[in-house]
């Protein structure tokens, strides 16, 4: 069974996709999208390490 997710905790997706796809039998696998450093409201800091901070955090 396969199961699509966006978490509401991080940003829309940006593009035609969702972030995590979670396929289940008799094993459960989580796939997971790469993730931007935006935060919640769609802003993506200047300075390289704020962007990190925020794609670790949501």
């Amino acid at each position: 069974m396969r199961k699509s997710l966006n978490p509401e905790t991080i940003h829309k997706p940006v593009a035609p996709y969702v972030h995590q796809i979670e396929i289940t039998g008799p094993d459960k696998w989580l796939m997971m999208s790469g993730q931007i450093g935006m935060d919640i409201e769609g802003n993506i800091p200047d300075d390289p390490l704020e962007q990190l901070q925020c794609a670790r955090q949501y």
